[in-house]
């Protein structure tokens, strides 16, 4: 009876066991089955044993090499090559004489067009492969044009800027019609560099600068339609370089004033020049006249940046007689920008968009002219007046870049009086009335500056960095060392002489009475600013009396 009752006991004790079993392993279920409802899989020890000891997966080889050849590198690579062996070909076969030079060459650059137009063929159909046939086309005319005419001489001059020009045109007109930015890196730099390759180091400038320019043209168009517009600035350094070679080229001979050789083609040189400012002036503008959004760097550096190259190249390519006449024609250059300025200023867009482009441009293509044209001296005068006319044109364009361009020139005016201070007293009528513009023009349009505002929520600079518009004081130092100009000069005439005790004793009162001016006026107006310049100016007098 009792053995019975333990094996109930034991039944029962089993039973426990195996319910106790069940209900862990249901509640285990019920957690899978709530992580993967939540999207997670929980893995048991179980399972990473089953997962770990099953055998990696390989790759199929044939599958992967199927993928590969469905993919575009292996069909473009094996493209590239096959045209390579025909070209080659070519070459060989002209080599060994089989057939004439001429006729190889023809044929050679036949083919590199028939590349091209079936370019064009296939960019139709969609293919992926179709980017191969131009570029590998205008790599072999160009290679096949620069040896052609440099090594056999079977290709002259004119066909073969033709030639490379209608290439040029045709890449771009595919690069814009199928939106591919390395079509017109290809027509833009590499058949722009090929073209100044031609007879290097004596290229044929004219031929070449239009192939030149036909690029920018292109880059310009393909920039306004979104089509890499990263192409534009080397395509401007490679315009750049091209200009400061020609001006070099023409400097030696007036230099040395020996006969301009024919080959420089000497008269084509301001025209050309002419053309490729025209081009860029008249993009920036058209991109202000016809979208209202803030310019982008290029195009708001682009005016500066064409009109510094073509003071550059002009100066050095126009005689020194006639550099007077470069001078003036700079002037008018200042004033023409001046004008797009305000046009660009008259769309009443938000910011003023191009108004700073053009002023910066005209106020270098002013500041290097008139200098040529009437002499450093007589032109700081007006170059002061013209700083204190952009403060208040800058105000009425609602313009900030333009405002602290006339910070900018007003400060550089400052400067070259301040530097050119030993030499005024030579010709103290030009240098007194320079003093005097500096004098009334910086203080006048300190004073304007102060009780006009900038427009600070619609100007880049003044948002972000100088919301306070610090850089004012630039004018009231201008004013003030002017002012001391001034002053120097009637203490020279009164005493007649620069060496005795009493014009260095002078001086140091003349600084001293302007530091007292200041006081005097910030402790009156409670000017913090005119305060700290007193401090200033305080110092600099300390130092000339104890060290100078």
């Amino acid at each position: 009876m009792q053995q019975a009752d333990r094996t109930e006991e034991g039944q029962l004790a089993l039973l426990a066991e195996q319910v106790h079993d069940l209900v862990a392993r249901v509640d285990r279920l019920t957690a899978r089955v709530a992580a993967l409802e939540a999207g997670k899989v929980a893995v048991t020890g179980e399972a990473e044993g089953l997962v770990s000891r099953r055998p990696p997966v390989m790759a199929d080889p044939e599958r992967v090499w199927d993928t590969v050849g469905k993919g575009s590198l292996l069909p473009r690579l094996a493209a590239v090559c096959f045209m390579l062996v025909v070209a080659l070909i070519l070459r060989t076969v002209t080599d060994e004489g089989v057939i004439d030079q001429r006729l190889g060459s023809l044929i050679g650059l036949g083919y590199a067009l028939i590349l091209l137009g079936w370019g064009w063929r296939q960019y139709g159909r969609g293919k992926d492969i179709a980017p191969v046939f131009p570029l590998c086309g205008a790599f072999l005319l160009g290679t096949i044009i620069l040896e052609t005419h440099g090594r056999f001489a079977t290709l002259e001059t004119g066909p073969a800027f033709a030639l490379l020009l209608a290439a040029e045109a045709f890449l771009a007109l595919m690069a814009l019609r199928f939106r591919h930015g390395p079509l017109l890196a290809a027509g833009v730099l590499g058949i722009g560099g090929i073209a100044v390759a031609i007879d290097f180091p004596h290229p044929h400038f004219p031929p070449a600068g239009m192939v030149l320019w036909f690029g920018a043209l292109a880059t310009v168009a393909a920039g306004r339609r979104q089509v890499a517009p990263a192409v534009r600035w080397p395509s401007l350094l490679l315009v750049a370089l091209f200009w400061l070679l020609w001006s070099f080229k023409v400097s030696v001979p007036l230099d040395r004033q020996q006969p301009m050789p024919e080959n420089l083609a000497y008269a084509w040189f301001f025209p050309l020049l002419g053309c490729f400012l025209a081009l860029y002036y008249a993009s920036t503008l058209l991109r202000v006249l016809q979208d209202e959004r803030p310019l982008g760097f290029f195009h708001g550096m682009l005016p500066t940046i064409a009109t510094g190259i073509a003071l550059i190249a002009a100066y050095g390519a126009a005689p020194a007689p006639e550099r007077v006449l470069l001078g003036y024609a700079a002037a008018a250059n200042a004033l023409l920008l001046l004008i797009f300025a305000g046009v660009a200023a008259s769309r009443k867009h938000k910011g003023a968009p191009g108004c700073n482009a053009f002023s910066f441009a005209a106020v270098l293509s002013l500041g290097v002219g008139l200098p040529l044209a009437i002499g450093q001296l007589p032109t700081l005068p007006i170059l002061s007046v013209t700083a204190l006319t952009l403060s208040i044109l800058a105000h009425s364009w609602q313009s900030g870049g333009v405002r602290f361009t006339s910070y900018l020139l007003q400060g550089a005016v400052c400067l070259i009086i301040l530097i050119s201070m030993p030499e005024q007293l030579a010709a103290p009528l030009a240098s007194g009335v320079a003093a005097v513009a500096l004098f009334l023009a910086a203080s006048l349009q300190y004073v304007w500056c102060r009780n006009h505002k900038p427009p600070i929520q619609d100007s880049a600079y003044f948002a972000w960095l100088d919301r306070r518009d610090v850089g004012a004081i630039i004018l009231l130092l201008s004013g003030l060392i002017g002012g001391f100009g001034v002053l120097r000069l009637g203490l020279y005439l009164a005493l007649g002489q620069t060496t005795s005790a009493g014009f260095s004793c002078g001086q140091t009162i003349i600084i001293n009475l302007g530091a007292i001016v200041l006081l005097l006026l910030g402790g009156r107006r409670r000017d913090r600013e005119l305060l700290t310049v007193a401090l200033a100016v305080i110092f600099l007098a300390a130092i000339k009396v104890f060290f100078v």
